[in-house]
């Protein structure tokens, strides 16, 4: 929150600027990234502000930049899909105004989440080249990621910091089931499509029913990886079992290699955030992102192994897991085991 102090005054002239200065606010959300939204009510209309780190400022992240969002968010409504129509902005200052969308996100329905995928489906299918200059998936800071698990759960584990080797075997054990893997098209990747970031309208009428936000960290990459985000969210119950036959997928017709390239990227998935939530405990102290490490550390430990029919090499992933200190139960998280037992240049 230190970044939003003192600038209320930036704010409300951002907002007498546009005519909204009279309007009821209320903060309705903060993401895990340094970004908040207000929603604002006015002469029965309402509007949510977001307000973020500007994209020029030392704090701006890869994926949560204010040009971004509103480049993207424009080529995705011209192609019919539902994105908050922009009202007005201030990207030098991080300040967005856009259509409110509500607060209903997807229920607890495996019909509505079918829809929900065949959005994807609509997406890769006009995007079978890079239109919009994208991020490649391979190589960024999502796919390294995944080495979280190694620099911040590990040595909680097995009490006692990394010996340094780490690293290095886990990332080559990756890179040989990476080589062994099918090709597959490269698309759109919406990269954090899961049911928060998906408002439900169901008053709407085909794909404007799905509200998508939070998209201006898209990547160019692998055709399963948002449906991935989308039915494993660690939040949710898992659709990995329905989903995938309910979607035509029309960049991909081969069964195998699409199921082949999902595991994977679930597996990936899982092993970055195992780490991210001891690594956001400690950068923001609040205990609710510990309240899922038990899922993932299970569900990794149960998907490695039912996944080795299709990647074989997920055996020695899981083998050297385990002798690196891997069990499947959560450690006692705390500051100062943090401090104590994990590297200063952990990713």
């Amino acid at each position: 929150m230190s970044f939003f102090e003192g600038r209320d005054d930036m704010r409300l002239a951002f907002l007498s600027d546009t005519g909204w200065d009279n309007a009821d606010a209320s903060l309705v959300a903060e993401d895990w990234a340094a970004r908040r939204f207000w929603r604002l009510e006015q002469g029965g209309k309402t509007l949510i502000l977001m307000e973020s780190v500007p994209d020029n400022h030392a704090l701006s992240t890869p994926g949560h930049k204010v040009m971004d969002m509103i480049r993207i968010g424009t080529w995705l409504r011209d192609i019919g899909v539902h994105t908050p129509a922009i009202e007005d902005a201030d990207e030098d200052n991080g300040f967005v105004l856009m259509e409110d969308l509500g607060q209903q996100t997807l229920p607890s329905d495996t019909s509505v989440y079918c829809e929900a995928a065949k959005v994807l489906e609509h997406i890769q299918a006009h995007y079978t080249e890079n239109l919009l200059g994208l991020p490649d998936y391979q190589g960024s800071h999502i796919d390294r990621g995944k080495v979280r698990i190694v620099d911040w759960l590990l040595p909680l584990m097995k009490d006692q910091p990394n010996a340094g080797y780490e690293r290095e075997s886990f990332n080559a054990i990756w890179d040989k089931i990476m080589r062994d893997l099918p090709p597959m098209p490269n698309t759109f990747q919406h990269c954090d499509f899961h049911a928060g970031n998906i408002l439900y309208l169901p008053q709407e009428q085909g794909f404007g029913q799905f509200g998508i936000i939070d998209f201006q960290g898209a990547h160019f990459g692998p055709v399963p990886y948002d449906l991935v985000n989308l039915v494993q969210d660690i939040r949710i119950t898992d659709y990995h079992d329905v989903l995938p036959d309910c979607c035509g997928w029309s960049l991909c017709h081969d069964y195998d290699a699409f199921m082949q390239w999902y595991e994977v990227l679930h597996m990936q998935f899982y092993c970055r955030i195992a780490g991210q939530l001891i690594k956001l405990f400690h950068l923001k102290g609040d205990q609710k992102f510990l309240d899922y490490l038990p899922g993932v550390i299970n569900g990794l430990d149960t998907f490695l192994v039912s996944y080795q029919s299709r990647i074989p090499e997920f055996g020695a992933l899981l083998a050297f897991l385990r002798e690196a200190g891997f069990q499947n139960q959560p450690p006692k998280v705390t500051n100062e085991r943090i401090q104590a037992l994990v590297a200063p240049d952990a990713s």
